[in-house]
């Protein structure tokens, strides 16, 4: 380990990377700028003649939108071993694949009744008090989003609270 090194580097890649001797960075000095980032991104290669190019995409997006688990599921989507969450690949689908794909999305759009619903929820709400999964494995394994199965799960038992323990 260097002498230099600290315990919390390996949380601080920009950092660091100013220690490496980087071209695109100099020696101590942080990247305070995109232009600085984009620099380093820019000047990146291999001695297998890959070449990486960057830009600074200035557009603004929605901080807030999320994408229902239904879309999610109808991605063809083969995730990495090492970080699945962030590494994956999106394959195209054939004409058939998507053919099904949008109809399975057309038929979660189904309007359905409040009965209907309220029976789901329930169905849902006792597979998760009998499955002993945490709250997250269970909607993740479901597709179903978190604060609807607690909204759910508080409408058809009540809140649930702890037992007060007694004074002794």
């Amino acid at each position: 380990m260097r002498p230099d090194a600290h315990d919390d580097d390996q949380h601080r890649p920009v950092e660091q990377a100013n220690r490496t001797g980087h071209p695109g960075a100099p020696r101590g000095k942080p990247l305070v700028s995109y232009e600085t980032i984009i620099a380093l991104i820019s000047n990146t290669s291999t001695a297998q003649g890959l070449v990486v190019t960057a830009h600074l995409d200035a557009e603004k997006y929605p901080l807030t939108k999320r994408v229902s688990p239904a879309l999610i599921a109808n991605l063809k989507l083969e995730r990495a071993a090492f970080h699945p969450e962030w590494n994956y690949t999106l394959r195209p689908r054939s004409a058939d694949e998507l053919a099904a794909a949008t109809q399975r999305i057309a038929e979660a759009r189904v309007p359905v009744s409040y009965a209907e619903r309220r029976a789901r929820w329930a169905r849902l709400v006792a597979q998760y008090l009998q499955s002993g999964l945490t709250l997250r494995a269970f909607c993740v394994k479901h597709g179903v989003e978190r604060t609807g199965l607690i909204r759910a799960r508080v409408a058809l038992l009540g809140k649930i609270r702890k037992e007060a323990k007694p004074a002794e």
